[in-house]
């Protein structure tokens, strides 16, 4: 029959609508089209997902929009860790280019029933260091009450340089200073991303994935076994 079964309802394939109601009485949406009870994800469903046929929640990796139709000025993902590969994938090509430091603060966030994760604005730097970002400098004022800054990305930009994947002694004292019980993430131009050990403390990162450039966060089979490091 062509219908999809969504833990609640069913969704029909050709009218592109449930055939029939939630548990809940009202959507309590405040803009018209959420209110259809029978609409799939407020008519969006590049941006939102709905497993369970009871709420639209953001699909990672997209500029999500708000219940009142207004959109966020960031980009959310799922996990810190995609945050970070995607901010490097972003600035892959201005490092390459210009040989400078990118970084950035990731901030968590409490938005549409679940916690998301997203950069702030980039802070750039010379070859050899980049300051460590303003803590509140990026974030989505639509956030803002339950943003968190938990960790710190930044770009190396020398592909042949011996400490390309080491964190230096001012990147440590850096994070112990403004962010002591946050991450740090390192991304290289060989398209690798480290993260500072805070057990063990040594410059040398512990590999969590790989990404891809230009924008399009990759993640291959290292990703999976890492995240739950992070969880």
């Amino acid at each position: 029959m062509g219908w999809y079964y969504l833990q609640s309802r069913y969704y029909d394939l050709v009218i592109h609508r449930f055939i029939n109601a939630d548990s809940y009485a009202t959507t309590n949406a405040a803009n018209a089209i959420s209110c259809n009870m029978f609409v799939y994800c407020s008519n969006c469903p590049t941006k939102y997902t709905d497993s369970s046929g009871h709420a639209a929640n953001p699909i990672y990796g997209v500029s999500a929009v708000c219940d009142n139709g207004s959109r966020l000025s960031v980009t959310i993902y799922r996990t810190e860790l995609e945050a970070a590969a995607a901010f490097a994938s972003k600035y892959y090509m201005l490092t390459r280019r210009y040989s400078r430091e990118y970084a950035a603060l990731i901030y968590n966030a409490s938005y549409a029933g679940g916690t998301w994760y997203y950069c702030g604005r980039a802070t750039v730097g010379t070859r050899d260091s980049v300051s460590f970002p303003y803590e509140g400098d990026g974030v989505d004022r639509k956030l803002q009450a339950t943003s968190q800054a938990i960790a710190v990305v930044h770009m190396h930009p020398d592909m042949l340089h011996v400490d390309s994947t080491s964190f230096s002694s001012a990147d440590i004292s850096a994070l112990d200073k403004y962010l002591p019980s946050g991450n740090m993430y390192l991304a290289t131009l060989h398209c690798e991303i480290y993260m500072f050990d805070r057990e063990k403390r040594s410059h040398d990162g512990l590999f969590m994935c790989t990404y891809i450039p230009n924008g399009l966060s990759g993640f291959f089979s290292e990703y999976k076994a890492k995240v739950d490091y992070l969880q």
